[in-house]
């Protein structure tokens, strides 16, 4: 349905900077693991999920916009990295406000919300590639916004992030020229 102004949006149609900044993670996961051919090692949906909701819930006196709460999201998430190079104890000293994604005795952990039995990050335990994978993602998508906070017009930028034809969409273009011969994805990694 269209509408004539954003007044006439009904309110429950709209979407919160929370749901904005989940989908916007799981569309740059999307592509960034197809791209590596690792699309199985993926984070499951429930992982970003619960870490943009907490940390959209720990700020939430802020009222972050949706670049606000993708940034601080990045912030934190970034700090877990931390759990391989620092022993376990030093990193609960150094970052005390990280509390969804533990590793505890060498084990990943990070506690379904609405299965306390459930560790949502079981299968990095089972294979190391899958942690590290995961913050090498969280890298890319570090850089990438960094560029496109910079220089919000480049389209090109978004395109990388986000892919050609969700871009493409989102502008209105139905084809894009010469998109096989475009920029690497994600730049180098």
């Amino acid at each position: 349905m269209i509408y004539n102004s954003i007044d006439d949006v009904p309110h429950f149609k709209m979407k919160t900077p929370v749901q904005k900044t989940v989908q916007f993670f799981k569309r740059v996961r999307d592509i960034y693991y197809s791209k590596r051919k690792e699309y199985d090692k993926r984070p499951i949906s429930a992982i970003i999920t619960t870490i943009v909701a907490s940390v959209a819930s720990r700020n939430s006196n802020y009222g972050l916009s949706t670049i606000d709460l993708i940034r601080t999201v990045i912030t934190e998430l970034k700090t877990y990295n931390m759990f391989n190079s620092l022993k376990e104890e030093e990193f609960y000293i150094n970052y005390p406000n990280s509390v969804d994604i533990n590793k505890i005795n060498g084990k990943w952990e990070m506690i379904n919300p609405t299965n306390p039995k459930d560790n949502l990050v079981d299968s990095w335990n089972n294979d190391e590639s899958i942690s590290e994978l995961f913050f090498d993602w969280l890298d890319v998508i570090d850089k990438e916004v960094a560029k496109i906070i910079s220089n919000p017009t480049n389209t090109v930028l978004y395109e990388n992030l986000l892919g050609v034809k969700a871009i493409g969409e989102a502008l209105g273009m139905t084809q894009k020229e010469n998109t096989t011969k475009g920029p690497k994805p994600y730049g180098e990694y």
